[in-house]
């Protein structure tokens, strides 16, 4: 971890630097958290259509031959899985990125907070290692969805190509 200290002599930083540093952080975490929502409108999108299809297969009684049936209602879930365990590898390395970044914020955040003499009184919003303690647990529970909500997905749909197979034998 570095500090405004290590990368240049805390006189030659001004604020309007570190605003200037601060609000290219503060894009590039946006975008980053951005994409995080697009991924997971992507992953809500493909899964409420393999949901519709194998709803509409599960309930179509006779008008699909038994084979069909069989091969579509196991392989629409596995494909579900398939799909939610890409998305959350894909979320985990943007969450890796955005951790990066606030570690860079929290840095930018301190330096301002030393040439200010604000301390306490100006919220540091960078990683764990620099947020405040009173909110320490705004990083963990505001990343929590983009987490468990793909690892849910796969569980789900892996408990329902269980059910096919023993509903169908």
């Amino acid at each position: 971890m570095s500090s405004c200290e290590e990368t240049r002599p805390i006189q030659q930083w001004d604020i309007s630097n570190l605003c200037s540093v601060a609000e290219l952080l503060e894009s590039k975490l946006g975008h980053e958290i951005s994409l995080l929502g697009h991924r997971m409108e992507s992953l809500a999108i493909s899964e409420t259509f393999l949901f519709g299809a194998f709803s509409l297969i599960l309930t179509s009684g006779g008008r699909i031959p038994p084979t069909a049936k069989f091969v579509m209602l196991v392989s629409l879930p596995i494909v579900g899985v398939a799909l939610a365990v890409v998305s959350l590898v894909s979320l985990k390395a943007a969450l890796a990125v955005a951790e990066a970044l606030r570690e860079a914020r929290g840095d930018i955040d301190g330096c301002i907070q030393r040439l200010t003499g604000l301390g306490a009184r100006w919220p540091n919003l960078g990683n764990a290692a620099h947020r405040n303690p009173g909110l320490k647990w705004t990083l963990d529970w505001g990343s929590a969805a983009t987490k468990f909500v793909p690892l849910m997905l796969a569980v789900w749909m892996a408990l329902i190509v269980v059910l096919v197979v023993v509903y169908l034998r």
